[in-house]
């Protein structure tokens, strides 16, 4: 059987629990800019921190969480709205945050959701499919003698096929915005998404 090394990435954003952190501070004199590019002058980590090894988180994980993270803003603003409350932090958190236009914003925020539908429903399938599986094995434990079942070569299908969304979606942002404000705003995802994401490779296997 053939085995690869994977990497198992682990998300320690605690996207709404900060931004609910963050919402309780004042925010006078802290919006952004809405000019046509985004800010030059983006966040760089504290200098005086041990340096970390670097990382090299793919692409379709990276702006995976950055278009769920945006999906998770906008549910919360609805919630707040629902409540009777100002939601208008959370629905405006990310434009304000990367200095971005209204249309900007319009592009990134309907390709994101569209993303985020998709790669819902591809989830949904792949937890079907686990499920099903962890089923045929109560409690998580093998027969007496029984080999380690070898994953279902469905969930690998629908992995290509979540990623083959992420980047596509990707794609879209960068022909809609135009190459230099695509480029601000990669740079940007990558270094917001990457400094709140640990990568923890597997032991390699024997």
């Amino acid at each position: 059987m053939r085995k690869r090394q994977l990497i198992t990435l682990v998300c320690v954003v605690a996207v709404v629990a900060g931004a609910i952190g963050i919402s309780r501070q004042s925010a006078t004199g802290k919006s952004a800019s809405t000019a046509r590019s985004l800010p030059e002058n983006r966040q760089t980590a504290p200098t005086d921190l041990p340096a970390q090894p670097e990382m090299n988180i793919p692409t379709q994980v990276v702006y995976g969480l950055f278009f769920g993270e945006i999906l998770a803003f906008q549910k919360k603003a609805e919630e707040m709205d629902r409540q009777g409350l100002d939601g208008s932090f959370f629905r405006d958190y990310h434009k304000q945050l990367m200095g971005l236009s209204e249309p900007q914003w319009q592009i990134l925020a309907g390709i994101a959701a569209a993303c985020n539908t998709d790669v819902i429903n591809l989830n949904q399938l792949a937890r079907a499919i686990i499920d099903r599986e962890r089923a045929r094995h109560p409690h998580g434990k093998l027969n007496e003698g029984e080999a380690l079942p070898t994953p279902p070569a469905q969930l690998a299908i629908l992995e290509e096929q979540r990623t083959t969304t992420i980047m596509q979606a990707r794609e879209q942002l960068r022909l809609a915005l135009g190459e230099p404000d695509f480029t601000h705003l990669d740079d940007f995802v990558r270094q917001n998404i990457e400094s709140r994401t640990k990568a923890v490779p597997r032991p390699t296997q024997p």
